[in-house]
C-alpha cells in the first residue's frame, strides 16, 4: 500500500490544486488496457509526491523495487533524507548501485512486525507485485519465485538511524485511507467496509492514508 504520514509538512488538502485531468486520464487508460496497474498506481503515488513532498523532507519507500519512486522523492526533496527497503538481492544492490549517497539509506529489509527472517514472493514476472503474501494478480501466468528474506520493524530501523521523524512514506498507518485517484480528486476516503471489500476482491492493491 502507497501511503503518506500524518506528520507531513504542508499536507493540507488546501494544498491540492485541480489537475483533475491527469488524473481521468489515467484511469481512463487503466480501463482501456492502455497501462498496467501498478504503473498506474506509480503515476499517482508520483502526482502526490509533487504535491506534498517538501524540499527537505524525509522520505521511507518501501518496497523500493527499480527506485522509480524513490526517484521522484529525490527529485522533489533535494535536501531530503531518504531510507529505501528492497529484500530482493538483486533489486537491492542495483539501487545500492544507483542511489546510495549521504542523504540516502538502502535496506536489504522486508518490513513487519518483527525482527527475523519470512518467506517472501517474488514475482518475477512483475517485481512490484512481490510481497510477503501472495495476492490477486492482474495478469495471468506471473512467474512466483519463493524467497527468505530478513524481515524488521520500520520504527526501530529509524531509531537506529537516529531518525526522529518521517514526512513521506509508502505504506499505510492508522489514518484515512483513501484510492489513490479519489484522494487527488477530492474525493471522500473508503469506509472501513469499504477498505476490507477491496482488500477481499482483489480490486484495489495501493490507498494513501492521511489526516482529515
Amino acid at each position: 500500500m502507497r501511503a503518506s504520514l500524518s506528520g507531513l509538512r504542508g499536507f493540507s488538502r488546501a494544498l491540492f490544486r485541480p489537475r483533475d485531468a491527469r488524473v481521468r486520464r489515467l484511469e481512463r487508460d487503466l480501463r482501456e488496457g492502455r497501462i498496467a496497474k501498478d504503473d498506474y498506481y506509480n503515476a499517482l503515488t508520483h502526482e502526490i509526491i509533487k504535491r506534498v513532498v517538501a524540499r527537505d523532507s524525509v522520505c521511507v519507500d518501501v518496497g523500493c523495487h527499480c527506485g522509480t519512486i524513490l526517484r521522484v522523492m529525490k527529485r522533489h526533496a533535494p535536501r531530503g533524507h531518504f531510507f529505501a527497503f528492497e529484500p530482493i538481492p538483486q533489486l537491492h544492490a542495483g539501487l545500492v548501485r544507483q542511489f546510495a549517497d549521504a542523504n540516502t539509506r538502502i535496506y536489504d529489509l522486508a518490513l513487519t512486525d518483527g525482527r527475523g527472517q519470512s518467506s517472501f514472493s517474488h514475482v518475477v514476472s512483475n517485481p512490484g507485485y512481490s510481497g510477503l503474501r501472495q495476492r490477486l494478480y492482474d495478469r495471468p501466468n506471473e512467474r512466483i519465485v519463493p524467497l527468505r528474506v530478513q524481515t524488521d520493524r520500520l520504527d526501530a530501523v529509524l531509531q537506529r538511524a537516529g531518525s526522529p521523524s518521517v514526512d513521506f512514506i509508502t505504506q499505510t498507518l492508522s489514518l484515512r485511507v483513501s484510492l489513490l485517484s479519489d484522494f487527488l480528486l477530492g474525493g471522500p476516503p473508503l469506509s472501513e467496509v469499504q477498505f476490507c471489500e477491496h482488500y477481499r476482491l482483489g480490486s484495489e492493491y495501493y490507498f494513501v492514508a492521511h489526516p482529515e
